[in-house]
Order: C-alpha cells, then structure tokens, then sequence
C-alpha cells in the first residue's frame, strides 16, 4: 500500500510541476506607415503590421492601477520585412480613466523611452497573466522611433490597432513519458517483491 502512494504521489509531481509561471504571447495588429531601416535596407511601409511580443506571467508586475510585464521580440510588416525589438522592453496595461495598452521600449538618453498603444474599456479589468481574445481599440498614436538589432523602425501614422494574448502551452519533456514508465516500473517490483516475501 506504501509502494501505491509512493507511485501517485510521484506520478502527481511528475505531471503537475510547478504549474504557477507560463509564458504568454502579446499580440498587437494594427495598420499604419513609416520608415524601417534594416536588412535589406532602408524602406518606406504602408501596410499592416504585427508587433508579437512574448512574457512570463509570473513576471507581472502590480502597480497603482497599472500592470507591466517584460517582453522580448519583434515587429512584422506586410508578413515581409521583420524588425526583432531591441531591449528593454515591456507590455503595459492602465486600468483606471480610459483603459489603455501598449508596448514600451526603454531607450538611452535624451529620449528615454517610447510607445504605442490602444484604448478599449475592455482593458480596465485586464493584468497581463491572462489569455484575452482579439480586441480593436483606438489608437492613442505618437510619431515614434523603436530600436531594432539592426536599424530602427519610425512610425510616422497608425490608423488601427488591436491587441490580443495567448498563454503557450508547454509541451511535456521529450523524457517525461520515460520518467513515468520507470516509475511505474519500480512500483510493479515492489508490489512483486511484497507479494514474494508474504
């Protein structure tokens, strides 16, 4: 009866681990057009775009009617020409007045930092640890210029932009379903073994 509890509880452990930090993927679309200089060159863009930024949830951070979270990753134009966002960079969400949402990037002196965002009252009850579907919004649109690895992207105008979150789900370790057969292989020897000395 031991070696039975013994097996759950590990088969348990095994399976749930510690469930409490996810990965969530930030996903704002939007329209608009500017100037992206970078492989292959310096070019103008008049088309959507798609800023795919990904974070921990057990990273948010809790503000006074804010929540920001640290991101990394990059800004496609027209499903064509990629830009991967140099850090730092972050999601934040404000819940209080008009619920607003956006991507900041920090940036040396003078400038400090910059950011686009998007307002819907649907924001007002969102942290950031969450999935949330696709929600347009409006756009609170400054001319801003975000670094890049390896040139700069400048939005002269953004005409949409909508945001969305997907938690990704974590497959289980390629060794796992070898780790559960072996202990379930121990617990049959014992049964076998307690069964032998009776």
């Amino acid at each position: 009866m031991k070696m039975k509890s013994l097996f759950l509880a590990l088969a348990l452990i095994a399976f749930t681990g510690t469930a409490h930090a996810a990965t969530i993927e930030y996903i704002f679309q939007g329209t608009g057009t500017g100037t992206y200089s970078g492989t292959p060159g310096t070019t103008g863009f008049n088309s959507d775009f798609t800023v795919t930024l990904f974070g921990d949830t057990s990273a948010v951070f809790a503000g006074i009617n804010r929540f920001d979270n640290s991101v990394t990753g990059n800004i496609t134009f027209g499903g064509a020409l990629t830009g991967v966002l140099s850090a730092p960079v972050s999601v934040a969400v404000i819940t209080s007045g008009t619920p607003t949402i956006g991507f900041i990037q920090t940036q040396p002196s003078p400038v400090f930092a910059v950011a686009e965002a998007t307002s819907n009252s649907a924001f007002g009850t969102y942290d950031l640890s969450t999935a949330l579907a696709l929600t347009a919004g409006n756009p609170s649109f400054a001319n801003q210029t975000f670094l890049t690895t390896d040139g700069f992207i400048n939005f002269s105008s953004i005409s949409s932009l909508s945001f969305e979150a997907e938690l990704v789900q974590t497959p289980l370790p390629a060794a796992m379903p070898m780790f559960i057969a072996a202990l379930a292989s121990l617990a049959a020897f014992g049964l076998m073994r307690r069964k032998e000395t009776v």
